[in-house]
């Protein structure tokens, strides 16, 4: 749970989870208003230790989680053999800061302090003016705030170890999750109880699953892992320390797979986040270059060619280098779906203009009637085929005079009514 660090105490509490942990939290923060500052202190140490309960038993209940199974179980046992024990309760935490990555050691720091003021509070340890230690208003108040920040509000309880349930959630359910929307719930939900170290640990394998690796549970599921691997980044890039940390581990994220069906899914991704590729060594960098200049030889290939925007300076010069791959005939297959897909990569460009005569002079360089009926698909594709203007309209309609594998094929007058009715929509 992210919140201001600037909101008050009152605010703060009511991000609480545990309903439980609210109602004893309220009864700190009445002693520190009530000025009862000794008292505010123990009952704090104490609201601490049920919450780490708590999200123990939180942990264990979503993922079946090992350590938390053996903490609960070892927490039990002590409390039966001497139910005034509290040996497990700074170790609850502890753990919390080493084996889960629940917390780091800012927090961890902030929280032994707390227990070791508990401690002054608790127990009749006298100053040498023979008077009980009592904090200050001010220090009651730094550890209710850090107690929230650091552990109260929060609710990451998946750790790194949670990729395994996330990687056979795709596989177990692949049908719903072929549908690709769909992905994107599932990491959201689940980021919700990650930190941020863990968010990163699982990028990396998803990264190495989508681009990596070639078993059989990687190919058939590449395309779910790949839309996995995207929404995760999505939530790594939100922490700078993890884009640093991608930075320093450039050969990891350099090892993948050079087979071309792998590629085509690493172009995609690397298209959609350029800067990873900027990352990426000269050496690595002209290795993808020259994949993506490899002669043509089917789909995948032209999918390369395609999705390569990462490798170019400026969209400009993207565009350039694909409407002279199609109009050389060197990229043989450009549907919808790849329109779509320059689209969404430059989002933040208006290229609806220089995509549409893309799209009309490869439909108008047709070479066979199958080719023709083929590129016409795409041309006379609703979304398409209501954002031309008049003048790209004309000019698809002439070509059927200029070429006869657009006009002699058995599609030729059905295609060509549909391209005047639209003309006669926008004119009249």
């Amino acid at each position: 749970m992210n919140t201001d660090r600037s909101m008050g105490i009152e605010e703060k509490a009511e991000y609480i989870e545990s309903s439980a942990t609210r109602n004893y939290f309220s009864e700190v923060y009445s002693c520190y208003i009530n000025g009862n500052y000794r008292a505010a202190v123990v009952s704090l140490w104490s609201v601490l230790v049920c919450d780490a309960v708590y999200k123990t038993q939180k942990l264990f209940e979503l993922t079946g989680d090992i350590w938390a199974q053996k903490k609960l179980a070892a927490i039990e046992k002590l409390q039966q053999e001497n139910s005034k024990s509290s040996e497990w309760e700074l170790d609850l935490f502890e753990g919390f800061y080493t084996n889960k990555k629940f917390i780091g050691i800012g927090e961890i720091s902030n929280i032994r302090d707390i227990q070791k003021k508990r401690h002054l509070c608790a127990h009749p340890v006298l100053s040498e003016d023979n008077a009980l230690y009592t904090p200050n208003r001010d220090s009651v108040k730094s550890m209710i705030l850090n107690a929230l920040d650091d552990f109260l509000i929060r609710n990451n309880y998946y750790g790194k170890d949670v990729f395994p349930i996330l990687r056979d959630t795709l596989k177990e359910d692949s049908e719903f999750y072929s549908e690709l929307r769909n992905i994107k719930p599932l990491i959201i939900k689940y980021c919700q109880r990650l930190t941020r170290p863990a968010t990163y640990q699982i990028f990396k394998d998803f990264y190495k699953f989508s681009f990596r690796l070639n078993d059989e549970d990687a190919v058939k599921y590449r395309r779910m892992n790949r839309t996995a691997c995207l929404h995760l980044y999505k939530e790594v890039k939100k922490t700078p320390s993890l884009i640093l940390k991608m930075k320093e581990e450039r050969d990891f994220f350099e090892n993948v797979s050079f087979k071309t069906n792998t590629l085509t899914f690493l172009f995609h991704f690397l298209s959609l986040n350029r800067e990873i590729y900027e990352n990426f060594s000269e050496e690595m960098r002209d290795r993808l270059r020259a994949c993506r200049d490899k002669e043509a030889e089917d789909d995948v290939f032209y999918g390369l060619k395609i999705a390569s925007m990462f490798l170019f300076k400026t969209p400009d010069d993207y565009f350039v280098f694909l409407k002279n791959e199609l109009d050389n005939n060197i990229i043989k297959r450009f549907t919808l779906a790849e329109h779509l897909f320059i689209s969404e990569v430059f989002h933040d460009v208006d290229c609806r203009e220089i995509l549409q005569n893309i799209s009309i002079s490869y439909a108008e360089n047709s070479s066979t009637y199958d080719d023709a009926d083929n590129r016409f698909d795409l041309v006379l594709n609703e979304s398409l085929l209501n954002s031309f203007t008049s003048e790209q309209l004309n000019k698809l309609i002439s070509c059927f005079d200029s070429n006869s594998q657009i006009s002699s094929r058995r599609r030729s007058g059905i295609d060509k009514i549909k391209l005047e009715n639209r003309l006669k929509e926008i004119s009249t």
